[in-house]
């Protein structure tokens, strides 16, 4: 095969091992399919995808190539020396596992587009349940100092701490270091602790809103059976409007379906009766993904190739390039588009990111 002068071009900048393999290969009468940078290659780097598969060397590292088997649905293996910096790549192999299994029905969305390997909750503790809670946790730390001498002066039996024995008073004593356990319960995202705080923001939602209800207070004073004079200051009401307002907005984004997912209290949703159940997708392992379609009595399937990732998404989709698309069975030939909608339908961002989907 002769190369262009933007091939030549692109080989020379190969490690010496790899441009002899590539020529070898070329000799033989493979041909060069794609040249490119990126995955897998570092940015500094680049890859190269033969036409065909090797023959010309044997499927294993030797003393100067490293030979790995990826078997994925955009090349079946990659060969590099030890700088790790320039692949050369062998084309996908044809789907093998494009298979026929007895219809099944799923009896939730879930089991729809998840496999055994889904967990009930997200991986990644959202945003919004990382600041709530840490703002439980530094005001109830905060008020647990004013609970902590309140205890004090109720143990050394001082002027003014009789109103500290009545319910009232109790309760808000024990209200704070409640409400910094809870604020650490809430970011481990623990069930007791969404409770908690959904109790407690209901509870000021409710009592804000029969304050603003009620109107204006006016100011009184009445003197105790000890002789203690206490005033109540005057109010308006509309003292409540921000706590009302700051309440109810936790409290819709808390009862969000995604928020309470992270704490396994969302219900799945039932999916449509099995007949019309004409496909779906899932994962198969840690990284790769499956795409199944019914025909007939029976699923075929398309495996499509992925990776686990740590940050905002936890997964990349690899879709496979138009020319090897053109290589599949007639069942999938000719809809890569349509696949490729479905699948990211179901596998959307931000917790998916996507390679070659254009």
């Amino acid at each position: 095969m002769q190369l262009t002068e933007q091939q030549a071009f692109a080989v020379a900048k190969f490690p010496a091992a790899l441009q002899d393999l590539i020529a070898t290969e070329l000799s033989a009468g493979n041909a060069i399919a794609e040249i490119g940078s990126g995955f897998p290659a570092p940015p500094v780097g680049a890859w190269l995808k033969l036409a065909r598969p090797i023959t010309t060397r044997p499927g294993s590292s030797d003393a100067r190539l490293d030979f790995r088997e990826r078997n994925s649905s955009l090349y079946s293996s990659e060969i590099t020396d030890q700088t790790r910096m320039f692949f050369v790549l062998e084309p996908p192999k044809p789907p093998t596992s494009l298979s026929e299994e007895p219809t099944t029905c799923p009896a939730t969305r879930s089991e729809v587009v998840t496999t055994a390997s889904s967990q009930s909750r997200p991986t990644k503790r959202s945003l919004f349940v990382t600041i709530v809670g840490c703002l439980a946790i530094v005001a109830g730390a905060l008020a647990s100092t004013v609970s902590f001498m309140s205890v004090l002066m109720l143990l050394a039996g001082g002027d003014g701490t009789a109103a500290g024995l009545t319910p009232e008073g109790i309760l808000l004593i024990l209200l704070p270091p409640a409400t910094l356990a809870a604020g650490i319960g809430f970011v481990l995202r623990q069930r007791w602790a969404y409770l908690f705080v959904l109790i407690l923001l209901s509870t000021s939602f409710a009592i804000s809103a029969h304050r603003l209800l009620k109107g204006p207070i006016p100011r009184t004073t009445y003197i105790s059976a000890s002789g203690v004079t206490t005033t109540i200051l005057p109010s308006t009401g509309t003292e409540s409007i921000p706590v009302i307002i700051v309440s109810g907005g936790l409290l819709a984004t808390l009862l969000a379906r995604r928020i309470r997912s992270e704490f396994g209290w969302a219900r799945s949703t039932p999916a449509a009766p099995c007949p019309t159940q004409e496909w779906r997708v899932g994962h198969i392992d840690r990284d790769r993904m499956y795409y199944e379609e019914r025909h007939g009595n029976s699923w075929k399937r398309l495996d499509i190739d992925g990776e686990m990732l740590t940050g905002r998404a936890h997964h990349i989709i690899y879709f496979p390039s138009p020319q090897t698309w053109s290589a599949y069975p007639d069942w999938v030939r000719g809809r890569r588009d349509e696949i490729i909608a479905r699948v990211k339908s179901r596998f959307s961002p931000p917790d998916y990111e996507y390679h070659g989907d254009l």
